[in-house]
């Protein structure tokens, strides 16, 4: 452990930046259990115009801490997305969930996102008539899912999206945060997304109880450090209004809330960049 590279020392790459912004990767031992948010493959068959392009950005994301043997509940979570959005295709086609894909800051462009927003989708698109996929499977078509399956999306059902801050962690095992929109405090299940940050740094994402413990079931792949705090918030007042968000609102609005995010983000990494 002598040998680790602090996040506010020079990259060892040489780049003249501090690793935090450069090539910082988790130290410590080969991790077992992995984020909620790490690579779930892509479906195949998009047209040409919808490949992904190599991500451009200096702070690595969830992704790049991500290790390569995936845990139980990283092969659960997955599972539980390519079903429900199995069923969607073919009951629908697959239009119906790469149209809403598309609507999503990032889509198409940067592979680290893509099972970020294949979760997305999976529990947050919509049908036409305003339903929402997941709610649509469970209550039409609940005899496709095995009684696990379905004990895991009901769980689904009763989360949303927020804006979580960290308030401690043990690294590599759990995560304590408070939801900054609702006031809940929870202590999440987590070996990755705490290796790379720090305590008061933001993330956007799921946080959801199954079988007792909390986990992430979706989490955005660049987490806002403390400096973000004030300008995100000033967004989401403008956004928003002042009377704070419930989970119902976060539902329906969970493109602006990504967009706020994403906004944020980019004013960061400007901000960055030009003191740099």
């Amino acid at each position: 452990m002598g040998n680790k590279v602090g996040r506010n020392d020079p990259c060892p790459c040489g780049s003249g930046k501090k690793a935090k912004r450069c090539c910082l990767k988790p130290g410590g031992p080969d991790l077992v259990r992995t984020t909620m948010s790490a690579s779930i493959p892509f479906p195949t068959g998009l047209p040409a115009d919808m490949q992904w392009r190599p991500p451009k950005r200096d702070q690595p994301s969830t992704a790049d801490l991500a290790p390569v043997v995936p845990s139980p509940d990283f092969e659960r979570h997955s599972h539980h997305v390519r079903r429900l959005l199995d069923l969607v295709d073919d009951h629908f086609g697959m239009n119906a969930s790469i149209e809403w894909l598309a609507k999503l800051p990032g889509a198409f462009v940067e592979a680290d996102y893509a099972s970020y927003h294949l979760g997305v989708v999976a529990y947050e698109g919509t049908l036409p008539d305003g339903r929402r996929f997941l709610d649509w499977a469970l209550s039409e078509r609940g005899d496709y899912f095995t009684e696990s399956e379905r004990t895991w999306l009901e769980a689904e059902q009763q989360s949303c999206h927020s804006i979580w801050q960290i308030t401690d962690f043990v690294e590599g095992e759990t995560v304590d945060l408070v939801d900054r929109l609702r006031g809940e405090k929870r202590t999440v299940i987590e070996s990755v997304l705490n290796y790379g940050c720090e305590t008061g740094w933001l993330v956007c994402g799921r946080v959801t109880e199954h079988e007792g413990r909390q986990l992430y079931c979706g989490v955005h792949p660049q987490p806002l450090q403390v400096e973000a705090e004030e300008p995100l918030f000033r967004r989401m007042r403008e956004r928003f209004g002042e009377g704070g968000l419930g989970p119902e609102l976060l539902r329906r609005d969970i493109l602006d809330l990504l967009r706020v995010w994403e906004d944020t983000y980019h004013e960061m990494l400007a901000q960055d960049e030009a003191s740099s």
